[in-house]
């Protein structure tokens, strides 16, 4: 089911775009991140206040190199019990 969501988001927005494009599925993500790369830039910190703005909480799990389907795969079943809605990767 998640592969449905990947493709109706694969256009790049902006980043201060992504929380209102997130609400559109639902109040409860999964954010999938390299271990640093993502998270020491602004951009992680536009994103949570966006995410936060919109209602809207997170889980967040981290690979160690390239994410793939079988790392989202992984990640969504050691999730789905969170109530998770959306995976954002």
């Amino acid at each position: 089911m998640w592969r449905e969501t990947v493709t109706k988001m694969m256009a790049k927005p902006r980043v201060m775009d992504i929380p209102t494009q997130v609400a559109a599925f639902g109040k409860r993500v999964l954010i999938i991140t390299g271990s640093q790369s993502f998270r020491a830039t602004a951009h992680w910190q536009t994103l949570q206040q966006g995410l936060r703005e919109q209602a809207i909480t997170w889980e967040t799990f981290t690979v160690q190199g390239e994410t793939s389907p079988d790392i989202v795969d992984e990640a969504v079943r050691d999730y789905r019990k969170s109530g998770i809605e959306i995976v954002l990767a």
